[in-house]
């Protein structure tokens, strides 16, 4: 008989075999079970599938938002540039709008003092004491008394009495070198995150310009709203390096406008005296850096700036001019080229203005040959700097309202042959010109050239001739006032440095508006095959 111990231990081991063939799945059970619970790595329900899923949707959401954040900065975009191309119209709605409620406070005033003997008995009515004023006969209330004290009305009427007051105070402002205030409207933050991307706007230099001298900057062209001039020198954009440009003393461009390009050198820009007899506009025209284009307000800027004469013009005031040889130790002989913002996403940066990688692109205009050479006697040579204050800049578009009825895409009509008073302007105080083209400005607006004859042509000509501005049929984006998204590059010429001459004679004008004339051409010429649309021709009409 078997021990007793050997007997039980072969079922123990027998027992344990199967308790652990039934408690340890073999591996082709567990795959199956798995299988049939999770499903096959390619179904809905797989990890690999799941997070396959919840990365297409975070892409498609971040594509989402993207959209979004494009579509409403486009749109933002829209309306900052639409919002400034209204602003006349509406300025001069709400004038109207005002004046109208001034006019219904006046007759209301009227009204009061006829009703006059009604008030006095009711006061009387109401507080019995004798009083010789109160009339023997009277009539009942007056029906219109109540509408008559609309505090409405006599708001508006206080707001022009105060407004007429600063008005007669600040006259003189914009013929004598306009003012510095409300600078923030220049300086908003939105100028270069909403209305330089529009277009977009840069601009580019030949040379930078000394601080010893006074400029008189020419506009070419003007266009229909001189958007070129209000992108690149009216509106101040956020510089995160001011002196890149200036420190060099080669060619330039940036992104941020004249303030990158010449800091120190203070301006002025010149507009019709008409914009400041529209109220609440002129107010904006000023704080934009505007003064009255007539002879004498700008000789005044040029001379003696803003605010340092007194209205006779007399006894200029003396600035002191910056060490010129301490600007010149810091100024670094090669050229600088701002490449800090991306405009890839410019509609047209095809055509020639940016480079392949969406930068501004400006090589060299002047080549060594033409450096090393002399040149023209005035710029190989140039004269003393005037006896008054220095580092002041006028701009003015030279062809103004005239040029504007001539503008068209791919042409570039400068109303130029005529218009010499900048010349005697700059003679008569020893201020520099230096030509100024305006690449794209003729690209934005398409405009309808009504029939010579026609009532709107000769509308358009009186008002012209009348009033020295006039309104060309314009139109943009969608059939609207919105300019079409195009490129528009100022290009600033080299300085032409003109001797101190008070009351110039005809010879010498005549003189130097061909050497500018022919400056123009020749920064034309330079730039025309990068900037200008192909096939964009240039003329000069009278």
């Amino acid at each position: 008989m078997p021990p007793l111990s050997a007997a039980i231990s072969v079922p123990t081991a027998r027992t344990r075999t199967s308790s652990s063939s039934t408690k340890t799945p073999s591996p082709t059970t567990t795959l199956s079970s798995s299988t049939s619970s999770s499903g096959s790595p390619g179904s809905p329900g797989s990890p690999i599938a799941l997070h396959a899923a919840h990365r297409a949707l975070a892409m498609a959401t971040a594509r989402t938002f993207a959209r979004t954040r494009r579509t409403l900065l486009a749109a933002a975009q829209c309306a900052v540039v639409m919002a400034f191309i209204a602003t006349p119209f509406l300025c001069f709605g709400l004038g109207v709008v005002l004046v109208s409620a001034a006019i219904s406070a006046l007759a209301s005033l009227s009204r009061i003092l006829a009703a006059a003997p009604t008030l006095v008995h009711a006061v009387s009515a109401a507080f019995p004491i004798p009083s010789v004023l109160a009339p023997a006969t009277h009539d009942p209330a007056s029906p219109f008394l109540e509408a008559a004290l609309h505090p409405v009305h006599f708001a508006v009427l206080a707001f022009w009495i105060a407004y007429g007051f600063w008005i007669a105070r600040d006259w003189h402002t914009p013929t004598r070198g306009g003012t510095e205030r409300l600078r923030w409207i220049r300086s908003w933050s939105g100028w270069s995150r909403l209305w330089a991307p529009y277009f977009p706007v840069s601009m580019m230099r030949c040379e930078p310009l000394e601080l010893s001298r006074n400029y008189i900057f020419g506009m070419h062209p003007h266009g229909l709203y001189c958007l070129g001039a209000y992108s690149n020198f009216v509106v101040q954009h956020a510089i995160s390096t001011p002196s890149a440009a200036a420190d060099h003393a080669g060619p330039a461009s940036s992104l941020h406008g004249y303030r990158a390009m010449f800091p120190g050198l203070r301006l002025r820009l010149a507009t019709l005296r008409i914009n400041f007899a529209l109220p609440l506009w002129r107010e904006l025209q000023l704080a934009w850096g505007f003064i009255s284009v007539d002879y004498k307000s700008c000789r005044t800027w040029l001379m003696h700036g803003d605010g340092d004469c007194d209205s006779t013009g007399a006894a200029p005031l003396v600035v002191p001019v910056p060490d010129a040889t301490a600007i010149a130790a810091k100024i670094k002989p090669e050229a600088h080229f701002d490449s800090a913002v991306d405009l890839r996403s410019s509609p047209t940066s095809s055509n020639g203005a940016f480079g392949a990688e969406g930068l501004v692109r400006c090589e060299s205009p002047v080549s060594d040959a033409s450096q090393s050479d002399g040149g023209d006697t005035a710029e190989a040579s140039p004269p003393p700097p005037p006896p008054h204050g220095a580092g002041r800049t006028l701009l003015i578009c030279i062809g103004g309202a005239e040029e504007s009825l001539l503008t068209r895409p791919k042409r570039m009509d400068l109303v130029l042959l005529k218009r010499k008073g900048f010349v005697k302007l700059a003679l008569d105080t020893g201020s520099s010109m230096v030509p100024v083209i305006s690449f794209g400005e003729t690209e934005l607006y398409q405009q309808f050239f009504p029939a010579p004859g026609s009532p709107v042509y000769r509308v358009q000509r009186w008002m012209k001739k009348s009033m020295g501005w006039t309104f060309p049929l314009v139109y943009g984006r969608i059939g609207m006032l919105l300019p079409y998204r195009h490129p528009v590059t100022t290009v600033v010429g080299k300085a032409i440095h003109v001797p101190y001459t008070p009351n110039p004679s005809r010879d010498l004008v005549e003189q130097y508006h061909q050497l500018y004339i022919e400056k123009v051409r020749e920064l034309w010429a330079e730039y025309k095959d990068r900037l200008a649309p192909a096939g964009a021709e240039m003329h000069f009409v009278a």
